[in-house]
């Protein structure tokens, strides 16, 4: 059977740290990822404005926080009705503005506006849907005594992105917002875009309390029907032993997806005649660090599974996929129709797979750098990327970067971001020629654009002058895709060292503006921005961007910027 390769989209989780006078609005929503784009950190855009350029003492500034959802998906659902019995297949989004330890006397944070509640009051709704754009208010409140100066506030919104098919792993949008504090006497103007403010009123949403997700829901058992196995080297051993594929259902807390696969699918009588076609595996992660949670996180490891819910079939001989089965009956009768596994007593495999995952358990428990050099050298794909993720966590990037060449030729996607990171970190050239080809040629991949972003990251830091042709043409994506913002910046970087390169750069990013795209108008303009800016600072230019970014606004820019290099390459 040949493998039908999903392209799934994992996004970066990062930790909000520490926060202090912070307000927190969780409201539950689905965060969707566009099928027009290829990793969880595009499906989501956030953009913030205060409502004047400076805050006075007694007064109070607002923040609105736009946070843009492509044409055609969600935040939140309410075509696929969630019982509240199963509320821990949805995942609360928290967002969090916060001041450090630093913050001034008389400052505060107030409670936030945002459209609709937080939640359906109706016993069988979670939350309600919110499409294309959602803003958010905060008002940041001055007292009379408030001193004068720049504030640092923290924003983070943390999110689990699903499509109509897919949840992925949680993650985390931060950035950092500068203020100024002037005296009462001092000139301020207001928002350049005042109709973005116009919904603001002086309602005021209820914060909920800010609970960590997650803590209040228990690992579930899998779906009554198949008679599961919850390890991988009992699953192995089975269907050696049986002739059978193993059949690899994973899945996660906070899974919409998950429960209607399992009510429609897994748990059918229909499937019941199957169940002697294959051995089934159960892989369930909760994400709390537990036991059971690293066993399944080694075998979603194996499998660079970073999307839930999936359902594969596995050949017991090598443990490698040899397809997915769909979501249906139907669909999992046809491709386990397809299969053939050779019944064998050789349970060697078996064997080796139990020695790998002693080690790395062993090394989990009691990690050092000599192990993990010897782990490094492993031929099992779950070894090798405990040894790296440790090598990186300790910055020994030169013990991961010794073994490139061999690494990058793995197809796993977690291996390879790992090690493309840490030549990014050393800017090791010796792999040059491997990373260029996987900026051209990202395949093997189940998520090619995030490696082809991970490889250009690497490549600005290791490659040579000749690298900034490689990279130009990924530069010219749409603004959804993070390769193109990625493509510029390594670009320039490159340039800082070879600056003869100026000229080729220049026309790189001049088909760099970004076309025209309905329902993320603000992102577009942004990247635009980022993209004449990137030119103003090369050729010392005083042009300013226009006030509005649309079609005859970016040919104009277009016909300038070549103009203007036409010209100086006369010159010089």
């Amino acid at each position: 059977m040949t493998p039908t390769e999903k392209l799934d989209k994992p996004v970066t989780a990062r930790s909000i740290g520490r926060f202090f006078m912070t307000l927190a609005i969780t409201f539950c929503w689905f965060n969707p990822v566009f099928s027009q784009v290829e990793n969880a950190d595009e499906a989501v855009a956030v953009q913030t404005t205060w409502s004047a350029d400076a805050a006075k003492p007694g007064q109070q500034i607002v923040l609105a926080i736009v946070v843009d959802v492509a044409d055609g998906y969600h935040i939140g659902n309410t075509e696929t009705l969630i019982p509240v019995k199963d509320k821990a297949n949805v995942m609360p989004t928290s967002l969090q503005l916060s001041l450090g330890d630093d913050a001034p006397p008389g400052t505060s944070i107030g409670q936030a506006n945002f459209p609709g509640d937080a939640t359906n009051s109706s016993e069988t709704i979670i939350s309600a849907r919110i499409e294309g754009q959602a803003i958010v208010y905060v008002p940041v409140n001055f007292s009379s005594e408030a001193t004068t100066g720049t504030l640092r506030f923290e924003l983070a919104v943390s999110y689990q992105a699903c499509d109509d098919q897919s949840c992925f792993q949680p993650a985390t949008i931060k950035q950092n917002l500068d203020l100024k504090v002037v005296s009462e006497s001092t000139l301020t103007r207001g928002c350049p875009s005042p109709g973005l403010f116009s919904r603001w009123s002086d309602r005021r949403a209820s914060s909920p309390s800010n609970k960590k997700a997650g803590t209040d829901y228990k690992s579930k058992e899998p779906p009554i029907g198949p008679p599961w196995v919850r390890d991988l080297q009992s699953a192995q051993r089975l269907a050696l032993e049986s002739g059978r594929p193993i059949f690899l259902y994973s899945t996660k807390t906070f899974c919409p997806h998950c429960v209607i696969v399992e009510s429609e699918m897994l748990s059918s009588p229909d499937l019941k005649p199957y169940y002697d076609e294959a051995i089934w595996l159960y892989v369930y992660r909760d994400f709390q660090g537990g036991e059971a949670d690293r066993n399944a996180e080694r075998i979603t490891d194996r499998y660079s599974l970073s999307s839930w819910p999936q359902l594969w079939l596995i050949d017991p001989h090598d443990l490698a996929t040899i397809g997915e089965t769909g979501r249906t009956v139907a669909t999992f009768a046809d491709a386990i129709s397809k299969v053939e596994i050779e019944a064998t007593k050789n349970f060697s495999v078996v064997e080796a797979l139990k020695d790998s995952e002693a080690k790395v358990v062993e090394f989990e428990r009691n990690p050092t750098r000599d192990l993990a050099r010897k782990l490094i050298e492993s031929d099992d794909i779950v070894a090798q990327l405990a040894a790296v993720r440790f090598l990186a966590e300790e910055k020994n990037f030169d013990d991961i970067t010794n073994h490139a060449q061999r690494l990058l030729a793995i197809p796993n996607d977690g291996l390879r971001y790992e090690v493309l990171d840490a030549i990014a970190e050393t800017g090791n050239g010796s792999v040059a020629t491997e990373i260029a080809e996987l900026v051209n040629s990202p395949q093997p991949s189940r998520n090619f654009n995030v490696l082809r972003s991970h490889a250009i990251k690497a490549l600005a830091s290791c490659g040579d002058a000749s690298s900034i042709a490689v990279i130009a043409p990924h530069a010219q994506g749409t603004a959804r895709n993070s390769t193109a913002r990625v493509s510029i910046q390594a670009m320039l970087k490159l340039l800082s060292s070879h600056p003869d390169c100026k000229a080729e750069v220049i026309r790189a990013l001049l088909d760099s503006f970004p076309p025209i795209e309905k329902g993320v108008e603000r992102l577009v303009s942004a990247h635009a921005k980022m993209v004449h800016e990137s030119l103003v600072e090369l050729t010392g230019s005083d042009d300013i961007f226009p006030e509005s970014y649309n079609e005859e606004s970016r040919t104009q820019l277009i016909k300038q910027w070549s103009a203007q290099q036409d010209l100086n390459e006369r010159h010089d």
